[in-house]
């Protein structure tokens, strides 16, 4: 409502007949940039804190709808519960990627081990580059 009237008339007038400083019009003019607009028809008829918005903007569309849903199935609209909703959200990005990356160390490790048990190139690493060998056996000992 606030950019409809910003279009029609200019933010100076708009600022003194709402008694509202410029600044602050300003601001709340450009609340809902970065917000989808799925989320903002769901919120539209809530009142909501201004920092629970700026939370929101930290996340992708299809997250902002969904912790949109939480948000007004919980009838909690408050900074701390869409903060919660956030960080939730990145423990689980966290653990997607330490999982990967495990997965990885694992598969890291046993084709060291497999080239390692190779006789033939065992017998070469110590011939022509045992600080590769050492290097190779330091990172055994560190993976998992």
């Amino acid at each position: 409502m606030l950019k409809l009237a910003l279009e029609r008339v200019s933010i100076e007038k708009l600022s003194s007949s709402l008694g509202i400083s410029i600044e602050t019009l300003r601001g709340r003019s450009q609340i809902l940039n970065g917000i989808d607009s799925e989320v903002v028809s769901l919120l539209s008829d809530k009142h909501i804190p201004r920092a629970t918005f700026d939370i929101l903007k930290k996340m992708k569309p299809l997250r902002q709808i969904e912790v949109a849903n939480i948000m007004v199935s919980f009838a909690n609209f408050s900074k701390s519960f869409a903060l919660h909703l956030l960080i939730q959200n990145e423990t689980k990005r966290i653990e997607e990627i330490y999982g990967a990356n495990t997965l990885k160390l694992v598969i890291a490790k046993s084709y060291i081990n497999k080239l390692l048990d190779n006789a033939k190139i065992l017998h070469w690493l110590l011939e022509k580059n045992p600080e590769y060998l050492n290097e190779l056996k330091k990172y055994l000992r560190l993976i998992l």
